[in-house]
C-alpha cells in the first residue's frame, strides 16, 4: 500500500524525530527504539557482570577461609570478640539509662 497523504515517515509531523543515517528514530510516545533498549540492556548486563565478579571474589575468600581451619578459627574469634564488645556497650547503655531513671 502506498502512502499518498501526509509527511513522509521519519519527519517530525509523523510523531518521530528526524532520522539520521544509521540511527533509529525515538518514538514520540516515550517508547525507546530497539537500539536504545539494547544499550540499556547492555548497561544492565555490564553492571550485573561487575556485581557477579565481586560476589565471586567474596565467595572465593570465604572458601579459602573455610578450607583453612586456622583462618576459620581466627575469624570466629574476631566475630565473637566483636559481638562481646557490642553486648558490653549495650549493657552499659542500659545501666546508664536505669541510673538516670532512678535519679529522675
Amino acid at each position: 500500500m502506498t502512502r499518498t497523504t501526509g509527511p513522509p515517515p521519519g519527519t517530525p509531523a509523523d510523531g518521530c524525530a528526524p532520522s539520521s543515517p544509521g540511527r533509529l528514530p525515538r518514538l514520540s510516545s516515550g517508547r525507546s527504539t530497539p537500539r536504545q533498549r539494547a544499550s540499556e540492556l547492555h548497561g544492565q548486563v555490564a553492571g550485573m557482570i561487575e556485581h557477579l565478579g565481586q560476589q565471586i571474589q567474596g565467595l572465593l575468600e570465604e572458601l579459602r577461609t573455610v578450607a583453612d581451619p586456622e583462618a576459620a578459627e581466627l575469624q570466629i574469634e574476631a566475630v565473637t570478640s566483636h559481638a562481646a564488645e557490642q553486648v558490653a556497650t549495650a549493657t552499659a547503655r542500659v545501666s546508664r539509662a536505669e541510673q538516670a531513671q532512678w535519679r529522675a
